[in-house]
Parts: C-alpha cells; structure tokens; sequence
C-alpha cells in the first residue's frame, strides 16, 4: 500500500473510529482504527479477501435482525451497482459490543483514479443520536399510552435495556439520577440504594426485576409498584405504572407522586374505635355486589338477588323463564347508548356460553343509566359447582369515588354512626361485630324487633353465648344445623374462597316464628367478623307460596278434568321420558295398552251428554281398577292408554284375560263395553315407542270388530 492511500486512510479517521481500505484489483485490505472497543470484536485488522471475510464476520459481530442488510451491502457486485448510480453508499446497522447492540453507520467511497482502483469504508458509532432520534419519535407514542399525567417517564429499549428520562418535576431532578442510559433496571437497582426509604429498598429489589415486569405486563397488563422516595430529606410515597408499547418491544415507566393522597388516607383512618369498626362493616358491604342473578342455562330461568335498592327503579321482574331475551330487551332501557351494542353481544346466550366454555369467566365494564346519572358497572359471570347454572354479578364501580366523598364527609361532619346507621337500616336488622382473636363482640341494630329476644348487645364469648341461646330463638327444626355453623371453626372453613355465606332460619317470637336470614363475611383487616340478621320473613313466605301455586297449576295441568286420570299432555310426556331411556337403551321391558269405549255416541245420541260422561266414568273406573299398578291417560273422547310397567307388566296376559272376561259379562249385562289392544316393546325389533303404539292400537281395532258380533 502506498504513503498516499494510508494517509487518505489516517485522515478519514478524524471523522470515523474505524476505516477499511479495500484494493479490488486483489481484495486485500486493511483496517485503520481508534476504537477500542471495535478492537475488542478481534476482527482481523487485514487480510486477502475482503468480501469473503466480511461475510463471515458479519455473523459474528453484527445484531441478527440487520444480517441480511449489511450482508447485501458488502456482496461485490451488489455494491458495484450501487456505487453505479450513487457516489458512496451509507448503512446504518448495530454492531454487538461487549454483548449489546450498539448502533453503527458505514459509508462506502470508491476512487478509481489514477493508477489505483480501491473502496474506503467508515465506520462511526451514532447509537446515541439514532437512540435520541428513536426518542423523539416516540414521544407522541408515550403520551398516548399514559393516561395520566406522571411527574418522571422513563422509555426504555427491552431488546437492549437503553433509556431516556422524561421529568416534569424538578424535584426528581434534584435525586441527581442520569436523565439517560444503556442499563436501566441495572442502574435503577443502584440508584434505589441511594434514593429510596430504606424500608422499601427490598420490595423494590425484589419485585422491579426485568423478568418479572416482562411478565407481569404481558397481555397489555400493567405492572404496578409503591414505595417511597427520600427527597430533600423527607420521605414521599410515589406510584411507578409500566407498561409496554402495542409492538411488544419498549418499556414506558411513570412514577407518579402519590404523597398527598396516601396521607390524606392516613388522616382518615385516624377516626376513633367506633368509626373504625363501623368503617370496616361499610367497606365490607361495599365490597359485595349490587345484584346476582342465579340463570338455568337449559330452562333460562332466572332468579335475582339484590342488597341495594339502587336498580328498583328499572321495574325489572326479579324472577322469570327468559334470562337472556328479557336482558336483550333491557339493553336499550338501562345501558348507556355508548356500551350497548357490546353488552347486547355479550347477553347473547350462545356467545356468553362459549366464551365461559373457552375462559372458565369473563367480566364486563359498562355504564348503567341510574336517576342520578350514568354509573360504572362491572359484569361477572362464571359457572356454579354444577355446571348447569351461571352466576352473574353485577357491582358499582364508581364506589371507591363515592367511599372517598363519603369517608370525608363523615370525618367533616363527625357524624360517622349516624350516616352508617342509616345505610345498613335498608339492609339489616342487627348486625355483630366479632372480633376473631378474642372472640369480643358488639351488636348494633337499627331496629327494636330483636330487643324481645333477650339477646345481649356485646360481650366476650360470640360463640358460646350464640350456642347457649340457641334452644331459646332458634326454631327446633332448624337448630342442629344452626349449630353446625355457628361455630368459629366452621364459619372461618366456610369463607375460604369466598366474599360472604348465606343461612336462613326461623327465629321464635313467643308463639310466632318469622324468618330470618343470617349474612356473615369477613371485615376488610381480616380479623373482624360481621354478622348481618334480616328480616326475610315475607319473602320466604311468598316464595313458599308461589311454590305451593304453582305445583297445584302444574298438577292441574296433567290431571283429565272428566275422569281424574291423567291426561293427553301427561301421555305425551310420558311418551318422550321413555323413548329417551329406549335410545339410552335403559329401558327394556314395558307395554302399552290401547283402550276405546264402544258405543260412546250411541249413549250420547240416546240419553244426553250427562249419561255419556258417566259412561266414560264408568270406562275409566274399569281400567283403573283392572290396571291398579300402571298409569292411566286419557288421550281422546273415548280413548284411554295405558303404560305397563312393574308387577302389571309382569302379570300382564292374565290381567288382560280377566279385563276381557269383564267385558264380556258387561256386554251380556248392558254395562260399559271396552275393545282393547296390547304390545310388548321389542329390544330387538322396536326403535320408537311409537311403533309399539301403532301395534297396540291395531289389535285394539281387531277386538273392536269382535264386539261388534
């Protein structure tokens, strides 16, 4: 190589780290270089084929996502054709030093002049302006994905740890920690030591690892951290949110400064020892939903349970046999005009039992339209233990705003009793305050109703006095089980997994019983019990009633009105309950009788239609006495059938001969005449009970004739 190329080379080194020269009338080359750790990649500094080695190089030192880029780049004839229709070529590419991808841009001069033919290439490191440049252009990104507005937003780089710091408070630029970085969570861990309460340091060592906030915010789920920061000697809380980008591959971290807020929460649990209990019985009930519907998924009947009188004012029936087109038909009524094409979709009965048949539960935010205004409402619905039920729960999610306002109002106005007292007035009679370590207890009641019962309003024992006066208020019929729950053991086994347990019960007023239902479910410290008793003794009864209504309808509904036998509908029934057990093939030995009244019309023609009922009264007595083990139906005017089964199936040619005797001597004697048929179901032969019918039915035809004679 000549004085004048290596000097052109050094020169080039004023603006690149590194610089190749290249001969191509031999390819051999040679590399100029200042860099140390380009030196470090242990590249050979010269050699014999320029291109031959660069492709094998590539692979070793350059970030796998540009191979393809920087290996187009160096193909000779590739390059030569580039150089063709451009004075120099230029990439930028990321070059992995010291095991991180640092940005690189390459430019390719070629000079053909003079005696010489020969490729300048300059490498220079530009991470730090691409990386800024990167930043600028994803600010507009950050600011859509934070919802709020943070006082330090850090956007980090996942695939190489790299950030930018973004600080709108100037007392976080007072901690002194570098605006910029090539290892965040490395150096966020250092700077913890150095700023953070010593009390938190460990959870934020433990939870703020690069692995667990990859995890943690997978799904666009987001990773959520508090702690407290020493600033200007003092302690502050502050909340750090990460998220990451909709590509998947950057990090944006908000630390937001939460310290009034967490104070203003510690101000309000300063309330005296009353407020405080009263405060956990509010939070506690605040926490259960608003409403539940318990839904058959085969029948679609449904029945609502509700603690609050918030929803009364839709009119929407409580019980019912349509759970999903009566909630359709809502939609439009009480949600908001915004959300109701989604809870349509989502009320749809095939697409809410696919999504629980692919998720095992799903929920669902909307807004309710309430008197006072559009009110957040979150959905849940997951299967009961049976797999036959769902179970919805529809809660108020606007509840934290109201517990803040109403907490402050409460502390404002020191009117914390008063204000609780009225809220639990609409819910329960009486409710027990128990303290689970040492089993202290008090009662507070909104009502004199249960003052009779003798019940004392607090003392040290909950248990042992409940047991002990259990013989006393409790209904006998309901006493062992009460004892059954009422104990510490089970009740604690009992709210394992679960927010609240139900009991209902008869309580004993003198002569006079009246149903109550028992609530119990733990305080928000999770050492307290509350026990809320209500009076649900007209409900109980009214849906006691409604019970007995409608067994007496559906009891109606099968019964013939003429014969008190059963009737056609019952017959049908009958008939659809057996051909499933034929198609189960659990069903193998049964017969059908097939009877008809002859001279039925004669009678009616004759003697009037009175004479002809008690005819078929005297038919239906015949068969029923004949048949006295088996089912009788009358499915026409004159026509009753019969399904054999047990001792009558057993017996059944000897009971048809005695029946036909019977007929006989009616015929000789002017009494009722019955023509009648019988078929066997054949396992073998018979797949409809149909066909067994339609057997029985001709046969009956037969004898028919042969009464006739």
């Amino acid at each position: 190589m000549n004085s004048i190329i290596a000097r052109v080379a050094m020169a080039l080194l004023i603006d690149y780290s590194s610089v190749y020269y290249v001969d191509l009338k031999t390819n051999n080359y040679h590399c100029y270089t200042t860099n140390q750790g380009y030196k470090n990649l242990k590249i050979q500094e010269s050699g014999e084929d320029f291109f031959s080695a660069s492709q094998r190089d590539i692979r070793e030192v350059v970030h796998p996502d540009d191979w393809d880029k920087v290996s187009e780049i160096l193909t000779k004839e590739k390059l030569f054709q580039k150089l063709h229709n451009d004075d120099a070529v230029s990439v930028v590419y990321r070059l992995m030093i010291d095991g991180k991808p640092i940005y690189h841009t390459m430019r390719i001069l070629h000079d053909a002049s003079g005696d010489e033919d020969c490729l300048f290439l300059g490498v220079l490191n530009v991470d730090k302006a691409v990386r800024t440049e990167q930043a600028t252009r994803t600010y507009n990104e950050i600011a859509r994905t934070l919802a709020d507005r943070y006082a330090t937003i850090y956007y980090v780089d996942l695939a190489d740890d790299h950030y930018i710091e973004y600080s709108a408070s100037h007392e976080y630029k007072d901690l002194e920690i570098p605006p910029e970085g090539s290892d965040f969570f490395n150096e966020s861990r250092e700077n913890s030591l150095r700023v953070i309460h010593p009390e938190d340091q460990g959870l934020l060592l433990s939870e703020f690892t690069k692995d667990n906030i990859i995890r943690q915010t997978e799904h666009r789920r987001t990773f959520q951290l508090e702690y407290r920061l020493i600033m200007n000697g003092e302690a502050h809380h502050v909340r750090l949110k990460a998220v990451r980008t909709d590509d998947g591959e950057k990090l944006i971290v908000a630390i937001d400064n939460i310290d009034a807020e967490v104070k203003r929460q510690e101000e309000l649990k300063k309330i005296n020892e009353r407020n405080i209990i009263f405060s956990h019985i509010a939070e506690s009930l605040a926490n259960q939903y608003g409403m539940i519907y318990y839904v058959d998924t085969e029948t679609d009947e449904y029945i609502e349970f509700t603690a609050t009188d918030a929803y009364k004012e839709f009119n929407i029936s409580p019980t019912g046999y349509d759970f999903f087109g009566a909630s359709q038909r809502n939609v439009s009524m009480i949600i908001h005009a915004e959300d109701r094409e989604r809870v349509f979709n989502a009320l749809d009965k095939k697409t809410m039992l696919r999504q629980l048949k692919e998720k095992g539960s799903f929920t669902l935010t909307y807004r309710l339209l309430l008197a006072e205004g559009s009110s957040y409402t979150r959905m849940t619905v997951f299967w009961a233990t049976d797999h036959k039920h769902i179970i919805m729960g529809v809660m108020n999610i606007d509840h934290e705003i109201q517990r803040e306002n109403a907490m402050k109002k409460m502390a404002a106005e020191s009117a914390v009793f008063s204000q609780i007292a009225e809220s639990l007035a609409n819910q329960y009679d009486t409710i027990y305050y128990i303290d689970m370590l040492t089993d202290h207890y008090m009662e507070f009641s909104s009502t004199d109703v249960y003052k009779s019962l003798e019940v004392q309003p607090s003392g040290d024992d909950f248990f042992a006095i409940s047991l002990k006066n259990i013989n006393r208020v409790i209904h006998p019929d309901d006493r062992r089980e009460f004892q059954r729950i009422l104990t510490k053991s089970s009740m604690i086994q009992a709210l394992q997994g679960k927010h609240m347990i139900l009991h209902t019960y008869r309580l004993l007023f003198g002569d006079s019983v009246r149903y109550a239902r028992m609530s119990i479910m733990w305080a928000n410290d999770n050492k307290h019990l509350i026990i809320g008793v209500m009076n649900v003794d007209q409900e109980v009864r009214r849906e006691k009633e409604a019970r007995e209504r409608l067994n007496q309808a559906k009891a109606k509904a099968y019964v013939d009105e003429l014969t008190g036998v059963k009737n056609k509908t019952a017959y049908t029934e009958a008939l659809e309950r057996i051909q499933k057990q034929v198609d189960d093939k659990t069903l193998m030995e049964f017969a059908i009788l097939v009877c008809d009244v002859n001279g039925l019309k004669d009678v009616n023609d004759r003697l009037g239609h009175m004479e002809g009922d008690a005819y078929i009264k005297s038919a239906s007595t015949l068969i029923c006495n004949t048949w006295a083990h088996s089912p009788v139906y009358r499915i026409g005017g004159d026509e009753f059938t019969v399904i054999l089964r047990g001792s009558d199936y057993r017996n059944r040619h000897k009971i048809l001969l005695d029946m036909q005797e019977t007929v006989r001597k009616n015929k000789e004697s002017g009494k009722v005449v019955i023509a009648c048929g019988m078929s066997d179901f054949d396992p073998a032969g018979d797949t409809f009970v149909s066909e067994v019918f339609e057997r029985a039915d001709s046969l009956m035809y037969e004898n028919k004739a042969e009464l006739k004679m």
